[in-house]
């Protein structure tokens, strides 16, 4: 079975409200192992990226200047996704982003747009951890886990990482 961890920095906390994705990461597990394929990309949010998010995830305007549209990164986007189950921590987050992206040009994507064939891994560790915090940084503590090398929190694919390494952690399997 092929999962594929996906996460996002964004603009800011709604799509309705004109916030973007800014950052897209993903993961791939085969069969139970992070393979090592991964996925990155920052995208231009054609607007300003407020300070209170930078202050969050540390990219800005200026970072984010020259970097492809988020429908340029899409064709990317899709065939990594191909064949796999996506997985998100706290997926109607990041799907009410993606389906803000998307729903201009027409589209739907499974994986992305469709909460049926996402795997949302927040009610997953609030059953097995019923009544504590289930934040990503309240799971990587209860789980001993934390950045890598130069990974750094609050980055897309720091997250995608964690949440992949939470995954084994807790011996999820679909």
């Amino acid at each position: 079975m092929r999962l594929v961890f996906i996460e996002t920095e964004t603009t800011g906390i709604s799509p309705l409200h004109g916030h973007r994705i800014i950052e897209i990461a993903g993961v791939e597990m085969v069969d139970g192992r992070i393979t090592g394929r991964e996925f990155h990309r920052l995208i231009n949010p054609q607007r300003s990226v407020p300070q209170e998010a930078v202050d969050i995830h540390g990219i800005d305007d200026a970072m984010l200047q020259g970097k492809p549209f988020f429908h340029e990164v899409l064709m990317d986007l899709i065939p990594f996704l191909a064949g796999g189950r996506t997985v998100i921590h706290s997926a109607p987050f990041d799907i009410a982003f993606f389906d803000a992206e998307l729903a201009p040009m027409g589209l739907r994507i499974p994986g992305l747009s469709s909460s049926e064939v996402v795997i949302d891994t927040l009610p997953l560790f609030r059953k097995l951890h019923p009544g504590q915090p289930c934040s990503l940084t309240a799971l990587c503590e209860r789980y001993g886990l934390q950045p890598q090398g130069d990974e750094g929190w609050d980055s897309a694919m720091t997250d995608a990482r964690l949440v992949a390494r939470l995954w084994v952690a807790a011996g999820f399997v679909v």
